[in-house]
């Protein structure tokens, strides 16, 4: 008789069907591993934040220069986890790469999946680096997303990001 267990299906939180690299507004969180307070602290509503936290921030910023169809809206890096806005336009080629001369091998514009991937590869590879860590991984798997789907939810978003601080200080 075999221990074979199967892994538990995990739940889809991803809109089925849609294209994430489509131009659009998207809010997301990603937590950090065992949501362990590595990016810093909050003291009287105002997130103070650790080395680990500064490469975070530097890195999330340096993501529109790699991709040049992302502008990053509002942030906030919390002890344990990460808020953002990513809104994805149109412009251009979003590779850092001289055009091909076959169009099939035209770059397609990065979706949110692979930003976040490549924001998580960058922030840990620098962490690491600096032996910030300890070999400890330093994000969950996966992402929290959602589409936001007009100005009034952008602008409920951004306010739930500025006052992210305050509300964990309040507990």
């Amino acid at each position: 008789m075999s221990d074979y267990k199967p892994f538990p299906k995990r739940k889809r939180t991803r809109l089925q069907g849609y294209d994430y690299a489509l131009p659009g507004m998207y809010s997301i969180t990603i937590c950090t591993w065992n949501r362990t307070e590595i990016f810093g602290s909050i003291l009287n509503g105002k997130v103070t934040l650790s080395a680990a936290g500064l490469i975070a921030r530097m890195c999330l910023q340096e993501l529109p220069h790699h991709y040049p169809n992302l502008r990053l809206d509002e942030f906030v890096i919390m002890p344990d986890h990460v808020h953002m806005i990513l809104i994805l336009d149109s412009r251009g080629p979003v590779l850092d790469r001289p055009l091909p001369d076959d169009p099939a091998e035209s770059p397609t514009p990065a979706s949110v999946s692979e930003i976040v991937r490549a924001f998580k590869s960058f922030a840990s590879r620098r962490m690491h680096e600096m032996n910030l860590l300890l070999d400890q991984p330093v994000w969950q798997r996966g992402m929290n997303d959602r589409i936001i789907r007009d100005q009034a939810e952008l602008l409920a978003k951004r306010d739930y990001i500025r006052i992210n601080p305050l509300r964990k200080a309040d507990n």
